[in-house]
This record gives C-alpha cells, structure tokens and sequence, in this order.
C-alpha cells in the first residue's frame, strides 16, 4: 500500500516518517520523498493513528490524486536539485514527464489548480531558495552557484533573485539577517 505524504522535504523528513511508522509497528518496504510504501494494507484504526501522529510532526496524509501528484512533482523537483541534477541543459519538463508517464500539459494544469502558481514559478522559487542557502553558507561564489543551479549565466541568477526578492543576491550575502523560506511553504 503506497502512501503519500505531504511537506516531505529531506532525508531527515523521511527519518521521521520512518520512525512513526516503526513505532506503530507499521511493515513497510521503503520512504522517500513524498510517499511511504507500506508492506501490507491498513485498517482504519491504523491509519487514523499514522495520520494523527504525521501531523504532529508537520506532515499530511494525500488523499486525492491531484494532491498526490503535486506532490510527486515536487519531490521530484526537489530530489533532482538536490542530487546536483541541475545543469543548463536540464530540461525539468522532460524530467517530469519521463518520471511520471504523465503529459506535461494535465501535470501544468493540476499543479496550478491546486498550488495556484505554475510548475516553472514553483520551480524558479525552488531554485532561488536554494541560492539564498548556498549564499548563506558562503562557500561557493555567484558563479559556482549559478552553475550548480543550472542557469546559464550569474547575469540570469541575478536578474531572477531580484526580480523576486527586490534584491541582488550580493547584497542579500551582506545583509545581517537573511530570510529564508522552507521548502515546504513554497
């Protein structure tokens, strides 16, 4: 039984979805990002208790294909940023596509019924979260970034930075407290 899970974000994420699902003694054959695939079925009275206890923790039981297919695209989107799967000639529509055996078009208008933004905003927001994180850390420069988030330029990272945050990312780096949103409420 595939189970879905919404605000799964990172391998702690799934450490915790693992740990739930141990301490209710639910089988289980693997956790990723966004799902949990469950040895057996569950009764009523089993998922209940897996649901409460996920939101404690700040996660959500998907109960609707369209919520659960948001949610795929997002995992998928965030587990290829994170592999370093990003390069410019990574093409996130092909990637979407290939992985979920679904046409790009119904994947677009499902992601923007229900996020209310397009899978390419969604996408630059991911990215540029990314880029505040890397800028925070201070070990690579512009550059380096730019590259490892697969933009083309430094020129291009900066005009889209700005474009959405109302500053460039040098003078974000120098500010004394950078805001970063999480992943998950983007």
């Amino acid at each position: 039984m595939k189970l879905y899970i919404k605000n799964m974000v990172c391998p702690r994420c799934i450490m915790a979805v693992e740990r739930v699902l141990d301490e209710l003694s639910v089988s289980h054959d693997g956790v990723g990002l966004g799902w949990a695939e469950c040895s057996n079925s569950l009764d009523e009275s089993t998922l209940y208790q897996l649901e409460q206890r996920l939101e404690e923790i700040g996660f959500f039981l998907l109960h609707s294909n369209k919520e659960k297919l948001v949610t795929q695209i997002k995992s998928l989107l965030i587990q290829a940023m994170e592999q370093n799967q990003l390069n410019d000639r990574f093409k996130f529509k092909e990637y979407l596509t290939k992985d979920i055996n679904k046409d790009y078009s119904l994947l677009s208008k499902t992601f923007s019924e229900q996020e209310g933004k397009s899978i390419e905003h969604y996408f630059i927001l991911l990215k540029l979260e990314k880029a505040k994180e890397l800028l925070a850390y201070g070990e690579l420069n512009l550059n380096e970034i730019a590259m490892q988030l697969g933009y083309r330029s430094v020129q291009y990272l900066s005009k889209q930075f700005k474009q959405m945050f109302g500053i460039s990312p040098t003078a974000y780096k120098n500010q004394t407290e950078l805001d970063r949103k999480p992943i998950d409420q983007l």
